[in-house]
C-alpha cells in the first residue's frame, strides 16, 4: 500500500519541475523580445558603405591633373551619410604604346573627412595632382589613370569608381602682363603672348566675381573669397579679349591661360597673374537730339508759354533730363528744372513779351553723369497789341463783327472779352469789345481812339478802332 503512494509523490514532483522549466523558458523569451525589439536572434550592426563614385573626370591644366567628381551622400542601403566620407585617390601610369592590361594603380592621396569640405565646390569635389616640369617632359604622351574610393568607417571602403584618363604633355608658358581697361560697353583685356616654341593654338580667359568681404590686397585666387568662382569667359585667338557682360560697381578677377594643341588634345598653361578691376560708370549718356521750341500765345485763362520737346534718349540707364535757357546765343544759361524731367517735354511759363531765348537740353544717367548740351534752339515771345472794337448805340454789337474789324486791320485775335458799356454822353452808349493779338504784322493805329458820339440815338454807327501797340506778358 505504501509503494503506490511513493510513486504518486514522484510524479507530482516531476510535474512541478516541468512547469517551472516551461515558465523559465517563457520568461527568457519575453526578456529577449523586449531587449532586442524584434523576435529572432540579435544581429551585429551593419557597416555603412558609401555608394561608388560614377562620374570621375580628369584633365591636365598646366603642371597639374585636375580631378573632379560628385561626392556620394548616401550609403549602399540608400541611407543618408552622417557626414563627409574619407576620400582615397589612386593613380597609375600607362606609357605610350603600353597595353591596357598592364594598368595598375596605387594609393597616392588620402583626404580625411574633416578636410573634404575645403575641396568642395557645391556637391563636386575638385583635387589637383601636381607634377614637376621634368616629370611632364619625361612622361610626355603618357596616360595617367585615376580611380577613387570613399569610406565612412575604417576597413569598409566603397567600391571602385569609374576609371578616368588624362594624357599629359609639356605645358605651354602662361601669358604675361595681363591688364584690364574699362570702357562704357566692355572691359578690354590685353596681355603679352606666350613665347614661341610651344604649339600655341590660342588662349582661354577666365573670370570670377569677388565677394564684398574678400580679403583686400590678395593676388592669389586661392586666398580670395568669390561671389562667383573663376569660370571660362571665352576663348581668344589673339592676345586681347573684350568682356561686355559686366556691371558697374562689381569687382571682377581675370586670368588667362595659353592653350597648346597636341593632335586631338588641347593643354592649358597655368594661370597668368590676375587682373582685378572694379568698373565705375563715368561715361555720360548721349546728347539728346531733335529739340524743338514752339511759342503758345496766351488765352483768356492761361498765360503765354514756350513748349519744348525732343527725341527720347535710347540710354538703358537714363535717369532724366535737364533744360537750360539763356538770353544770349552761345552761352548755356541757367537750368530751369529743379528735379530731373522724366519725359522729353517741358513748358517754360516764365516768358515775357518781346523776349528772345535760347534753349538746350541734356540727359542724365543713374550714376549722375550728364551728357553734353544739345545744340541750342531759339524762341521768341512776340509783343502783344491790344485792339478795341467800338459800337455806338444799340444792343446789336457782337464778337463776330469785332473779329471782322480786327482782321480788316491785319490783326489775328487770340482772345475776346467784352469790356462792357460806358457812357460817352447822355445821348449815347458805346459798347467796347477788346481782343488781344500779337504781331507781326505791325498794325498802323488810327489817331482817333474814341470816335465822336452820334448826334442822335437813331444814327447807330459801328466804329472800328485800335489802340496800342502795348506790351503784355
Amino acid at each position: 500500500m505504501h509503494r503506490p503512494r511513493r510513486n504518486s509523490q514522484i510524479s507530482e514532483r516531476v510535474r512541478i519541475a516541468r512547469r517551472a522549466a516551461i515558465a523559465a523558458v517563457l520568461a527568457f523569451a519575453v526578456w529577449a523580445a523586449a531587449g532586442c525589439g524584434a523576435p529572432g536572434e540579435p544581429q551585429p550592426p551593419k557597416p555603412v558603405i558609401p555608394q561608388a563614385v560614377t562620374d570621375l573626370a580628369a584633365h591636365q591644366q598646366g603642371d597639374t591633373v585636375v580631378l573632379a567628381f560628385t561626392l556620394p551622400a548616401r550609403s549602399t542601403d540608400n541611407e543618408t551619410l552622417a557626414g563627409y566620407p574619407t576620400v582615397e585617390i589612386y593613380r597609375g601610369t600607362l606609357a605610350a604604346g603600353e597595353p591596357e592590361h598592364k594598368i595598375s594603380t596605387r594609393l597616392v592621396y588620402t583626404i580625411p573627412a574633416a578636410l573634404v569640405d575645403t575641396y568642395l565646390s557645391g556637391d563636386r569635389l575638385e583635387f589637383r595632382d601636381p607634377f614637376h616640369a621634368e616629370d611632364l617632359a619625361r612622361q610626355a604622351g603618357a596616360t595617367m589613370i585615376y580611380m577613387v574610393r570613399t569610406s565612412a568607417a575604417r576597413r569598409h571602403a566603397s567600391a571602385d569608381s569609374n576609371v578616368a584618363e588624362a594624357h599629359v604633355y609639356a605645358v605651354p608658358a602662361a601669358p604675361a602682363a595681363l591688364r584690364a581697361t574699362v570702357t562704357e560697353h566692355a572691359i578690354q583685356l590685353a596681355w603679352q603672348p606666350a613665347p614661341s616654341g610651344a604649339a600655341i593654338a590660342g588662349y582661354r580667359v577666365y573670370r570670377g566675381e569677388l565677394a564684398p568681404d574678400s580679403p583686400p590686397g590678395a593676388t592669389d585666387p586661392a586666398k580670395m573669397k568669390f561671389a562667383s568662382p573663376l569660370a571660362l569667359a571665352g576663348p581668344a585667338s589673339e592676345s586681347a579679349f573684350d568682356d561686355p557682360q559686366f556691371e558697374f560697381g562689381r569687382t571682377y578677377v581675370y586670368t588667362v591661360r595659353s592653350v597648346a594643341q597636341y593632335g586631338p588634345d588641347s593643354i592649358e598653361s597655368g594661370d597668368s597673374a590676375v587682373a582685378i578691376v572694379t568698373p565705375r560708370d563715368i561715361f555720360p549718356p548721349a546728347t539728346p537730339r531733335g529739340l524743338e521750341a514752339i511759342y503758345v500765345p496766351a488765352t483768356a485763362t492761361t498765360p503765354a508759354d514756350i513748349e519744348l520737346s525732343w527725341a527720347i534718349s535710347p540710354e538703358s540707364d537714363l535717369a532724366g533730363y535737364n533744360i537750360y535757357r539763356s538770353e544770349h546765343s552761345g552761352t548755356p544759361g541757367r537750368k530751369l528744372n529743379t528735379d530731373l524731367l522724366p519725359s522729353p517735354a517741358f513748358r517754360d511759363m516764365d516768358v515775357i513779351a518781346n523776349g528772345h531765348y535760347f534753349y538746350s537740353v541734356s540727359a542724365v544717367d543713374r550714376a549722375g553723369n550728364e551728357s553734353p548740351l544739345s545744340p541750342a534752339v531759339a524762341a521768341e515771345a512776340p509783343e502783344y497789341t491790344v485792339a478795341r472794337y467800338f459800337y455806338s448805340g444799340g444792343r446789336r454789337a457782337s464778337s463776330a463783327e469785332a473779329t471782322r474789324c480786327f482782321r480788316s486791320g491785319g490783326l489775328q485775335a487770340s482772345s475776346f472779352s467784352r469790356a462792357g458799356s460806358r457812357h460817352a454822353s447822355s445821348a449815347a452808349r458805346r459798347k467796347v469789345y477788346v481782343a488781344e493779338a500779337f504781331r507781326p504784322p505791325v498794325v498802323s493805329v488810327p489817331q482817333a481812339l474814341m470816335p465822336p458820339a452820334p448826334k442822335r440815338r437813331k444814327a447807330n454807327r459801328k466804329v472800328c478802332a485800335w489802340s496800342g501797340p502795348r506790351s503784355r506778358a
